[in-house]
C-alpha cells in the first residue's frame, strides 16, 4: 500500500509521534523496563502484566471458549470464503506422531493447490519454537502447476497444560 520504503518510514513515524507518550504512561504503571531494549517477544509479556496489573485480565481464562479444533476449523471458513479455496484434513494420510494434521487446500474446481501437516503442540522430540518450512515448493506457471507441500509447527500449550509464567 505505501508503494515506496520512504512512504512506510513516514507512517510508522507518525505512529511513534502519536502514541510514544501514551506507550511510556502505561508502561510506567506496570513498573517500567528502564535499562534494557524492548525486543517483540519482551513487548508481549509487559502487555500481559499490563492486562493482569491493570484490569485483572488473564488471557488463559479464555483458552476454555475457544477450542483448538473449533479456532483451525473456524480460520479455514474464513479463507474458503476470502479466497475461494477448501481446506480438507485428510485422517488417512501418513503422519510422523498422532497430533500431526495433514490438510490439503483446494480450490473451488476441486484442483490440488497445496498441502501441509499441521503440527501444534511442543514435544521434547521436536525443534523448539514456532516455525514452517517446505518439503516441495510449488510451481503456478500457466498452463503448468504443481502444488506445494510444507509443515506448520507451533507452540500451543494443550488445554490440560498448566499455565507456565515467564
Amino acid at each position: 500500500m505505501a508503494k515506496k520504503g520512504a512512504s512506510a518510514q513516514a507512517f510508522l513515524e507518525q505512529l511513534r509521534a502519536r502514541t510514544e507518550e501514551r506507550f511510556a504512561v502505561r508502561t510506567a504503571s506496570c513498573g517500567g523496563f528502564a535499562g534494557f531494549e524492548l525486543e517483540p517477544l519482551g513487548s508481549r509479556l509487559l502487555v500481559r502484566e499490563a492486562q493482569a496489573k491493570l484490569y485483572d485480565f488473564d488471557e488463559e481464562a479464555l483458552r476454555p471458549y475457544f477450542p483448538m479444533e473449533k479456532v483451525v476449523s473456524g480460520m479455514f471458513d474464513i479463507v474458503g470464503r476470502l479466497f475461494g479455496i477448501r481446506v480438507l484434513h485428510r485422517p488417512a494420510a501418513h503422519v510422523w506422531h498422532p497430533e500431526v494434521r495433514y490438510y490439503e487446500i483446494h480450490d473451488d474446481n476441486g484442483s490440488l493447490l497445496g498441502a501441509f501437516y499441521a503440527d501444534w503442540f511442543p514435544r521434547e522430540s521436536k525443534r523448539g519454537g514456532a516455525w514452517m518450512d517446505a518439503f516441495i515448493t510449488g510451481v503456478y506457471d500457466p498452463p503448468n502447476r504443481e502444488p506445494h507441500a510444507g509443515t506448520i509447527c507451533g507452540i500451543l500449550r494443550r488445554q490440560s497444560e498448566r499455565r507456565r509464567r515467564c
